[in-house]
């Protein structure tokens, strides 16, 4: 009995499977088809994929986030974006009731931890994108390594504007490393 597969994907999915029985003498062959139900690979892999996009791109980019809006120097320009979207008073009501939780906070969680989770959020983004030829998206992978470590490196030198910080490169360049290890495993994970 010979055992034909037409699903080739890595992923199991639903596919059919058509077993072929006879001998090889040339005598007639009947075919029984048998349909094998598993997971859709269109819809359960699609939305495995967004998990991981949602988890580990977007909430760590809205986390960085709402650390600048709620603890961050009004200074800055995104301040000047809400004012001009008439939410200036809601931003500033949230923040007057949020003070006291600041205070608990060390400083490097508010100063530096949004650099590393936007170098999380954006290495996680092309290590999932480039997932199927990762040959190439490793070169795509110095993106966000340049924009976190990269930048801090150069301000240490004095060739980048900016002030040197440890935290901020050590927060980087753990963003960096812990996004490729982590999706590499979720995808790996997955296509077990």
């Amino acid at each position: 009995m010979k055992v034909l597969d037409f699903g080739n994907n890595p992923v199991n999915t639903e596919y059919t499977t058509i077993l072929f029985q006879g001998k090889d003498s040339g005598n007639k062959t009947s075919f029984h088809t048998v349909i094998e139900q598993k997971n859709l690979e269109g819809i359960s892999y699609k939305k495995h994929l967004f998990k991981l996009i949602f988890i580990h791109s977007v909430l760590p980019l809205l986390l960085g986030g709402l650390i600048y809006i709620f603890c961050r120097s009004k200074s800055l320009v995104m301040f000047r974006w809400f004012s001009y979207l008439g939410l200036d008073n809601l931003i500033e009501s949230l923040r007057a009731d949020l003070i006291g939780f600041k205070e608990l906070l060390p400083q490097w969680l508010y100063y530096s931890m949004p650099d590393g989770l936007w170098v999380y959020s954006m290495t996680s983004a092309l290590v999932i994108y480039w997932r199927k030829s990762p040959k190439y998206g490793r070169y795509w992978l110095i993106v966000p390594f340049t924009l976190g470590v990269g930048v801090e490196i150069l301000q240490g030198f004095n060739l980048f504007l900016g002030t040197f910080d440890w935290i901020d490169l050590i927060v980087s360049f753990l963003g960096f490393s812990m996004s490729i290890i982590v999706i590499n495993l979720k995808l790996k994970q997955y296509e077990k």
